[in-house]
């Protein structure tokens, strides 16, 4: 025989089963994708203005003092820079992460530290971890050369700045993964100089598909390109003169 409280409790979970069906009856479906353009342009991918520099695209500042919390830098600004911990006297080291990186995430993080240990440096982290997400595939061809164009523009600012200027010879640029293949395009750009020296720490696919040719000659001074374990491949060895 049922009692009066096991009604209660079978009145009130059909009560619940109506209501959650009538929320998924109102809530509206999501569009799925009806081409492949659908699929390739999706909301991941990189928001207009493409210009530089873009606000997602941010230049970190690290040294021995501010090492724990970088300085932002604004390229548009030489009071960003004049009033900063940079130092010309210290080596410059530009580094830029790869695909799902960050100036917070490993390796940068790391590597940081390790430079640190050794000495003085300006470290400036390229941070475009919230600007490239995945799965958009529609910008995949041109994203690389946007961004080399944006880090252009911070090493022309060191260049050009009247007060802490620093030639293109005398910086140090890192680059992991995609970053390599950012840096390489930054050679490309430059108005006057050649960078001092890249080196890229790039998977070994980019390396048979593309070559270290990659990264022009005649815009640079010192190159290196290394592989990392991936798909089982490793090189032992840095690859390029």
């Amino acid at each position: 025989m049922v009692t009066s409280a096991q009604w209660l409790i079978l009145v009130g979970i059909t009560a619940l089963q109506i209501s959650v069906s009538k929320s998924q009856e109102e809530r509206p479906q999501e569009k799925k994708p009806q081409s492949v353009r659908d699929l390739l342009n999706t909301t991941s991918c990189i928001q207009p203005p493409y210009r530089c520099p873009h606000p997602k695209m941010q230049f970190y500042l690290y040294t021995r003092t501010t090492q724990e919390k970088g300085e932002l830098i604004n390229t548009l600004d030489n009071d960003s820079l004049t009033y900063s911990k940079f130092n010309t006297k210290h080596p410059t080291k530009v580094v830029v992460h790869g695909f799902g990186g960050g100036r917070n995430l490993s390796p940068s993080t790391d590597m940081r530290k390790a430079y640190f240990t050794r000495g003085n440096y300006n470290i400036i982290i390229v941070d475009y971890g919230s600007l490239v997400k995945e799965p958009c595939l529609s910008q995949i061809e041109w994203a690389p050369r946007f961004a080399s164009l944006c880090i252009t523009q911070l090493i022309e600012y060191l260049q050009n700045h009247p007060v802490k200027s620093v030639p293109p010879e005398k910086l140090h640029t890192i680059g992991y993964s995609v970053g390599a293949h950012i840096l390489g395009l930054v050679a490309n750009y430059l108005h006057e100089g050649k960078l001092g020296r890249i080196t890229g720490k790039s998977g070994p696919d980019y390396i048979l598909l593309h070559g270290v040719q990659s990264v022009p000659r005649p815009r640079l001074h010192r190159r290196s390109l290394c592989g990392h374990p991936a798909h089982g491949r490793r090189y032992p060895r840095p690859v390029g003169p």
